[in-house]
C-alpha cells in the first residue's frame, strides 16, 4: 500500500503539480469520508483513485439499497402491467403481493435517504431530483391504477400494499416540493464541501487544516511550489485548497460546479 501519510505524499518524486495539490487536501480529509468524498468530485481523477479508498462495506451496502430503490418500483410496475396486458387480469397469478413488498422496500430506503436529508443536508441538483422523483412516481402510479381498478375483483388482502406503494409516490413528490421550496441548507456544490467540512468534528477538521497548511509551509521551504502559491494555498478554506491552486485540473463535473455557483452569485448580486 505504501506510505499513507501526507509525509508519504510530500516525499514522493516528481513534481508537484495540479494533481498532487488536490491529492494533498483528499489525504488531510482521509479519517473524514463524507468531505473527502464531496472534494474529489470536484477534482482530477487521477486524484481520487490515488486518494479515496476503492472499498468499504457500509458504502457499497448503502450504493446497492440505493440502486434497489431505484430498480424495485419499476419492476413492480412491470409486474402489474404484464399481468394486465399478457395474462388479461385474470384472477390467476395477480402480482400485487409480490409487486408491494417490492415497493415498500423502496420506501424504507428512500426514507432513510430523505432522513439523512434532513440530518445532512446536500445540494442535489433539479436534474437528479427529478430523475429520481419521475422513476419512483410513474411506475407507482402504474401499480396503483391497476392495482384499484382491474385488480380490485381479485383483492385477497394483497391490497394493503397499495398503501406503500401510495406512500412512496407521496414521498418522491415531496422531494420535488422541498427542493423547489428549499432556502436553506447548500445551495450548490460548492457549498456541498462547506457543509460537509462543517460537519467534522472540531478536532478533526483543525487537525486536518494544521496537516495542510504545514504540508504547504514545508513545500514553500523545499522550493517545489513558490511563496506566492504557498500564500494563496494558506488562504484557500478547508475542502477548497484543489481548486484555488490547480483549477486547471478541475474535473469537467468540478468546472461546471464553479460555473454555476459563479452564475448564482451574479444572479443574487443582481436581484
Amino acid at each position: 500500500m505504501g506510505d499513507r501519510t501526507v509525509r508519504g505524499l510530500l516525499d514522493e518524486p516528481g513534481d508537484w503539480d495540479g494533481v498532487k495539490r488536490w491529492r494533498l487536501e483528499l489525504r488531510t480529509l482521509v479519517d473524514a469520508a463524507p468531505a473527502q468524498a464531496k472534494v474529489a468530485l470536484l477534482g482530477p481523477r487521477e486524484a481520487w483513485r490515488a486518494e479515496v479508498p476503492r472499498f468499504a462495506a457500509g458504502s457499497c451496502l448503502q450504493s446497492l439499497a440505493f440502486m434497489l430503490a431505484l430498480a424495485l418500483p419499476a419492476l413492480s410496475a412491470a409486474m402489474m402491467v404484464q399481468w394486465l396486458v399478457i395474462q388479461g387480469a385474470s384472477r390467476w397469478d395477480m402480482p400485487l403481493m409480490y409487486a408491494g413488498p417490492l415497493t415498500a422496500f423502496a420506501l424504507l430506503v428512500n426514507a432513510h435517504g430523505e432522513v439523512q436529508e434532513l440530518r445532512t443536508p446536500r445540494y442535489a441538483g433539479a436534474t437528479i431530483t427529478w430523475t429520481l422523483a419521475l422513476w419512483n412516481m410513474i411506475p407507482g402510479l402504474l401499480v396503483l391504477a391497476i392495482g384499484l381498478t382491474a385488480a380490485r375483483p381479485f383483492w385477497d388482502g394483497s391490497e394493503v400494499w397499495l398503501w406503500a406503494v401510495a406512500a412512496n409516490v407521496a414521498l418522491a413528490m415531496w422531494t420535488v416540493i422541498r427542493f423547489s421550496v428549499q432556502k436553506s441548507g447548500p445551495q450548490d456544490d460548492l457549498q456541498n464541501v462547506d457543509q460537509a467540512v462543517s460537519e467534522m468534528r472540531p478536532e478533526a477538521r483543525g487537525t486536518a487544516l494544521e496537516e495542510r497548511d504545514a504540508a504547504i509551509r514545508e513545500l514553500v521551504a523545499r522550493g517545489r511550489i513558490t511563496p506566492e502559491l504557498g500564500e494563496m494555498a494558506l488562504a484557500a478554506p478547508l475542502g477548497h485548497l484543489g481548486r484555488t491552486v490547480a483549477p486547471q485540473v478541475m474535473s469537467p463535473f468540478g468546472a461546471h460546479a464553479v460555473s454555476r455557483a459563479g452564475q448564482g452569485e451574479r444572479d443574487a448580486s443582481g436581484s
